[in-house]
Formats: C-alpha cells, structure tokens, sequence
C-alpha cells in the first residue's frame, strides 16, 4: 500500500480514492499534449473521483512558468529531493501509475498514454466503480 509520501507542498497516499500519478518533464516530447489531455480527462463526469498529480523533478521556476504558461489546473508537485521516487519508482519519464482505492498500484506504465482511448477510460472508470477498503469492512456481508 502507498504510504503519505511529501511531495511539494502537497503529501501524496493511496487509499480511499483512485489515484493516478503521472511522472512528467516540460521539456519532454508530447509534454504539453500529455498534461493538457490529463487536466482535461480530471473534469470529465464519468471520472468524478479520480485524484490526477503530475509529478516533475525540474526547478521550481521553470515549472511553474510552464504551468502558467499552459493555464493547467491540475496538482503538478516538485519531488526534487526523489521522496516519492523512493516509494513509486520513476524508472522512465513519462511514468504512469493508477493507485486503487485501498492504496494499490493497478497500474504501471511506461511512457505516453493516449488519455482518451476507450481502454484507458475503461480503466479508470472499473478502478473508480471498486469499492474501498472502508467500504468495503463497513458493508454488511452476505
């Protein structure tokens, strides 16, 4: 299971929500195509619920400029000092996992994802319709 992992500002667990970490550079080909079509694929109705970090090594301000640049809504953290890299390994850039809700890695991949293929989407809503550990212990049993 992923435990509370600083990263940024922000502390990064698995549990209770789908999570899906998506490890990215600026200067990495397809890059803004890739963070676009995750900021987009966030807000989608049939995804309520899923948590999207885009995680980048880079300085500060040449990822925030980027961010500005590009008006991306989405948590993009810093991990510079590799804390979560500890405990998610970035062997590749891109890098993506899904994190189930009872703090599981379901998925991962290597390199770009096409964000709004059919099988991804598919993916991501069966990982959102599971039920969570929580709910799963409060759920009487049959």
């Amino acid at each position: 299971m992923l435990p509370v992992v600083p990263a940024g500002m922000q502390r990064v667990h698995g549990g209770g929500q789908v999570l899906l970490v998506h490890y990215w550079a600026p200067w990495r080909r397809h890059s803004r195509e890739q963070a676009r079509a995750l900021d987009s694929l966030r807000r989608e109705p049939d995804l309520e619920g899923l948590r999207v970090v885009v995680v980048c090594s880079d300085p500060f301000p040449s990822v925030a400029r980027y961010v500005a640049r590009q008006r991306l809504r989405l948590a993009v953290l810093l991990d510079g000092p590799g804390e979560l890299r500890r405990t998610l390994p970035c062997p590749s850039i891109p890098y993506t996992y899904v994190i189930d809700g009872r703090g599981r890695i379901a998925v991962a991949q290597a390199g770009e994802v096409d964000w709004w293929s059919d099988g991804t989407r598919r993916t991501l809503q069966a990982l959102l319709a599971e039920p969570d550990t929580d709910a799963a212990k409060a759920a009487p049993s049959s």
